[in-house]
Parts: structure tokens; C-alpha cells; sequence
């Protein structure tokens, strides 16, 4: 756009002109660009057509300046203005009725030049000629026998094959029809790619918004305001036209004042804390806000003009499914708990919809768009912690009744084997105390999995932890065919924990990447150091490249006797569950999620000391 806008074709400079003893126009200053449509909007008083026939030669200003190519014109007859290549389309089409639209296509301008060309010729070249710009009009019906859209539709390929430089459409859109109003827009489009310089002339808002890329706003002979079709919108381009000004008022006061106001509001939608949309009526992006931007990753793009369906993705179809009915019904609305995918990342959001009318006519729409991910994960863990309160509390109960038959059950199993005589009654009851070491051990885990009380905890350095951790493995993971790769921050990172428990913590999280790699595969560990709410954290990720989690139990795997390890009978569901309550007794946190890149990763957070 921007480019076109160096040097323009036609301008006026304080242009009056009186008619019949009255000022038409005061002081008309504007300028056209080539590959630009630029629009003049007002009421049917408002002197619009006058400045049409000024650049067309029918009328000459009574002050005020022409220029074509920045040259001064004393003086612009209809020829000249037609010679240098200005071309007018009337509301009511000037051509000759009982001549064929060919006929019409190649009659010249002016009465004492000659057809250039036979009948026959004239026909085969309007044939080519509709046949190159779409258009299904037979050349050799007379133009008398056409609807009046498809006389304005010949009129205007008429200028167009005449290559003109500034095309003046005198509320000649107003006339076409929906389908030839479509045709002609395509055609036009194409020719201002080619520099053609398009002025509209209209009273009716549709054809600003539909068409034009600048506009000129016009009352009682004045511009108003010029500005670009985007810095106004609709509502306010209503107000503009039709709304009338005192008559003491400043014009161009108001005009400074209004555009201001215009800034002024753009600016504080802009600066608003919450993800906002702003839509027309036809559900076309008019503006995203700042914070609206940095949610959908996307300040540096420019989605303006675009349907939502292209900032929203297919991937959200049910939340697009929603969103459309809710502004299908053009009242407000609130959904709430959807998912919605950003760049392979799932978020939680409610969803509010606004309609905005002008009186009874819906002229667009507000979306307000709330994060509640955090607090989705924050009531998950909340539910979480109280599960697990529920479970160890019963765990604890059921561990400690277990506990005490069990030690006089062992007991009575030694007496036994000492008296024992025959080598078959031994080894009955060595398999009897081998079962009950197992059940030992998970009533073992269940009395870790349900004790609050902190163990005897210690000031050590992570990083030296993991390093022992992983030399500690390492033979077992070369025979598994897995690499391990430790990323430890340059600084050490002091934490206060039971070291026992958090050894537990870590190799039960590599024990759960080996398993889910059988195969072989690659492990990385990485610790960081991050600022939350004030306070120094230590953070570790733990990521595989094995079978990950299914989406449809990543919500579970921290509660008790939940596995997805189903042919392993040894396996109680009890490992991530000690985990998840080791951490969150430290005052950390735990999470797990897929990589996009395919596998685990496990993130612990737990306070650090600086």
C-alpha cells in the first residue's frame, strides 16, 4: 500500500466551487494514488458528485487548484480530462440505446470521430473481450434490452478497455447487482495491480468497507476526515456521515478531536490485561490486542481482514464449532473448560462473546478469551493432593493392621525352618518367606506413601547428587542400550531435602524412562534455576525418547495402585504416588507431559537455597 503512495496522479487543492449563487464545496483538499481505492462518503447533499465532474471537466473550480502529476492545471475540459485518462461511470448509463453493446464498447467520446473498426469486427473484438474479463453478456443484444446493473457492468468494461489512470465510480455500485458487483470488484482489483487509480463516490457504507482502501468523509461541502478504512471503524464512519454538527462547531477541530478519540479507544483495547478479538459482522478479524497476541504467538503477524477459522486452527474445531454459534446468535455468551491448541500446545480457556449493535444492526462482535490452564493444573493438583490425603490415610491404617500378623507370621516360619528335618518342608518354607519379603516390601511403600513427617533432612548440592546417581547406573544402562546425558546449570544448586528420598525420587523416574525404552534409547537430565514469585527454585527435566504417556491417563499417573504397566503383576502403582508425595512434601511440585518431539518428560520443582 504504502508503496503506491509516493507521488500522487491527481490532486485538489482548496477547491471551491458555487453553484447557482451556493458554495457546493469549501476548501476540498485530497489526493489520489495510483493501485489505490479511494472513497468519498456522504449523505445525498453532500456535494460528492461535484468534485466527480470537476475531474471529469464538466465543471471548473471557482478557486482552488487542479494537479495531474503534480502539474498545475489552469484549466480541464472533458476532453482533456479524458485525453490524460480520467474516465467517469454515472449512476445513469450515457450511452446509446439502440445501438448493440459492441456498438457502445467502440463508439467514440466525442460526436465527429469515426468508428474505428466494421460491425463484424467490432462484434468478434466484444466477444474476446467479455470472454477475457468474465463477463456473460451476449456483445450483440442492443444495450436497451439490458437490466440496468448490466449497463453499468458494459459502461464500466467500456473505460476499463480504454486503459485509464483514474477510474471515478459516481454511485454507480450502488446499481449492480450482488453476483456483477462481485465480477466487477474482481475485475477492478486486477487493474489496480496495475496502477489504476480507482475514486468512489457513495452514500452507502457497504461499498467502503467491501472496497475501499482510503476514505474521504464529506458533509455540506467539507472533508471532514481522511484517513485509511482501517483507522475507522464502521460505527463511527456512521456517525461521521450522517451525524449533523452544530453549526458554531470547528470542522476541523472536530475532526482532529475525533481522530484522537479514535486512537484514544484503539489504544485502551489495546492495553487491556485479557486476550481480546474484535470482529465485524461477518466474523472477519478487525483487531487482536496486544495480550491477544503474545497468546496466540503471533506479534508478528498481522491477522486483520482474516476469518477466525484462520487464528483459530482446524485443530480447534469444536471450540470454532461454539465460538460460531455463540455469534451465530448474536447474544452474550460464556462457555467454559475448552481446549485449545496453540502451536502443539493444549491450553484451558473460557471463551465470552459480546455482540455490538448500532441501535438494532449488529456491526460486529468483542471475544474475550480467558488462560485458566494454570488454575486447571492448580484444581488438578488440589483434587490430586486430596486423593492421595484419602489414600494414605486408609493406606496407613491398612499397612500398620498388615504389619503385625505379618512379623508373627515370619516369626513362626523361622521356628519352623530350624525344626524342619526334611529338605521339602525347607524349601516350602523358604518360598513362603520369599512371598512374604514382597509383601513386605509394598506394605513397606504404602507406609512411605502415607507418612507426613519429614525424614532427617540436609543442605546438599544437586548437580553432585545427580552425577553420583548416574555413575550409579550407568553399567545397567549400557547393557540396556541407553544413553545418558546430564545438562547441569554452571552454579551449584543447594536444595534441603532427605538425599535418601530424593535418590528414590530420581532412579524411580530412570527406572520408568528404562522401561519405557526397552529397545534402548536416550535420556537427558537437565537442572535450572528459575525465579517464582520471588523465590529461587531448583528445577530438573528428566526427558525420554520412549513410548510416552497416553493422554487419556496423564491426568492419573500420580494416584495410588495406577499403572499402565499391566503385564508386570510385581507392580503395585505405587512408585509415581511416593514420588508425587516425597516432592510435595519438600514443598516442590511434579508434572509429566509428552514431548512433541515424541516420549516423557518429568519436570520437579523444588525451593533451592542461594
Amino acid at each position: 500500500m504504502e508503496s503506491h503512495r509516493k507521488t500522487p496522479i491527481v490532486s485538489l487543492l482548496n477547491v471551491k466551487l458555487y453553484r447557482e449563487g451556493h458554495k457546493v464545496l469549501d476548501n476540498i483538499s485530497i489526493e489520489l494514488y495510483p493501485g489505490e481505492i479511494h472513497a468519498i462518503v456522504g449523505d445525498h447533499d453532500s456535494g460528492k458528485t461535484y468534485i466527480g465532474e470537476i475531474l471529469s471537466g464538466v465543471y471548473q473550480p471557482s478557486d482552488g487548484y487542479i494537479y495531474l502529476d503534480n502539474v498545475k492545471r489552469d484549466y480541464l475540459s472533458i476532453a482533456k480530462s479524458q485525453e490524460w485518462g480520467i474516465h467517469t461511470i454515472h449512476q445513469d448509463t450515457h450511452l446509446i440505446d439502440n445501438f448493440t453493446i459492441a456498438e457502445n464498447l467502440f463508439t467514440p467520446s466525442f460526436p465527429k470521430a469515426k468508428f474505428p473498426k466494421n460491425k463484424n469486427k467490432m462484434l468478434a473484438e466484444a466477444i474476446g473481450i467479455f470472454k477475457r474479463f468474465n463477463i456473460d453478456i451476449d456483445p450483440g443484444r442492443l444495450f436497451k434490452d439490458l437490466y440496468l446493473s448490466e449497463k453499468i457492468v458494459v459502461n464500466i468494461i467500456r473505460a476499463l478497455i480504454r486503459n485509464p489512470r483514474l477510474l471515478i465510480l459516481d454511485e454507480s455500485l450502488d446499481k449492480l447487482s450482488l453476483t456483477d458487483l462481485q465480477k466487477i470488484s474482481n475485475i477492478l482489483y486486477e487493474n489496480i495491480k496495475q496502477n489504476l487509480s480507482v475514486l468512489c463516490l457513495s452514500h452507502k457504507i457497504d461499498d467502503i468497507y467491501n472496497f475501499a482502501d482510503f476514505v474521504s468523509i464529506l458533509r455540506s461541502g467539507k472533508i471532514f476526515i481522511t484517513d485509511s478504512v482501517d483507522n475507522i471503524d464502521r460505527l463511527n464512519l456512521i456517525k461521521l456521515c450522517y451525524y449533523q454538527i452544530n453549526s458554531d462547531e470547528d470542522l476541523s477541530n472536530t475532526s482532529k478531536e475525533f481522530y484522537q478519540l479514535l486512537k484514544y479507544n484503539e489504544a485502551i483495547l489495546q492495553k487491556l490485561p485479557t486476550n481480546l478479538i474484535v470482529t465485524d459482522d461477518h466474523n472477519n478479524i478487525k483487531l487482536i490486542n496486544e495480550t491477544g497476541k503474545k497468546f496466540f504467538l503471533i506479534e508478528d503477524k498481522n491477522f486483520r481482514g482474516e476469518k477466525l477459522d484462520v487464528l483459530i486452527t482446524n485443530e480447534n474445531r469444536t471450540l470454532l464449532n461454539y465460538l460460531y454459534d455463540a455469534l451465530y446468535e448474536k447474544k452474550e455468551s460464556s462457555h467454559y473448560n475448552l481446549p485449545l491448541y496453540i502451536a502443539g500446545i493444549v491450553k484451558v480457556i473460557n471463551f465470552k462473546t459480546f455482540p455490538i449493535y448500532d441501535g438494532s444492526f449488529l456491526i460486529g462482535n468483542i471475544i474475550i478469551i480467558e488462560d485458566i490452564s494454570e488454575q486447571e493444573k492448580l484444581r488438578e493438583q488440589i483434587n490430586l493432593s486430596e486423593k492421595l490425603a484419602s489414600v494414605g490415610l486408609l493406606a496407613a491404617g491398612v499397612a500398620h493392621e498388615i504389619n503385625n500378623p505379618l512379623e508373627i507370621i515370619y516369626n513362626h516360619l523361622n521356628y519352623l525352618n530350624i525344626g524342619a528335618k526334611e529338605k521339602e518342608h525347607k524349601e516350602i518354607i523358604l518360598e513362603i518367606e520369599e512371598e512374604l519379603r514382597d509383601i513386605k516390601a509394598i506394605v513397606s511403600n504404602l507406609i512411605s506413601f502415607s507418612d507426613n513427617n519429614n525424614a532427617s533432612s540436609e543442605i546438599y548440592n544437586l548437580n553432585d547428587l545427580i552425577f553420583s546417581l548416574i555413575n550409579l547406573i550407568r553399567f545397567n544402562a549400557k547393557h540396556k542400550q541407553i544413553t545418558i546425558l546430564f545438562n547441569p546449570i554452571d552454579s551449584d544448586i543447594m536444595i534441603q531435602t532427605s538425599k535418601n528420598e530424593m535418590k528414590q525420587v530420581l532412579l524411580n523416574l530412570m527406572k520408568n524412562s528404562f522401561e519405557a525404552m526397552p529397545n534402548g534409547g536416550n535420556i537427558q537430565i537437565q537442572t535450572k534455576v528459575e525465579n517464582r514469585a520471588g523465590s529461587s527454585c531448583a528445577v530438573i527435566l528428566i526427558d525420554d525418547n520412549g513410548c510416552g504417556i497416553d493422554e487419556k491417563n496423564s491426568r492419573d499417573i500420580f494416584l495410588p495402585f495406577f499403572s499402565t504397566k499391566k503385564k508386570n503383576e510385581h507392580n503395585m502403582g505405587l512408585g509415581l504416588s511416593v514420588i508425587y508425595g516425597i516432592i510435595k512434601k519438600y514443598k516442590g511440585e511434579i508434572s509429566a507431559s509428552n514431548r512433541p518431539s515424541g516420549g516423557t518428560r518429568f519436570k520437579i520443582i523444588l525451593p533451592c537455597i542461594c
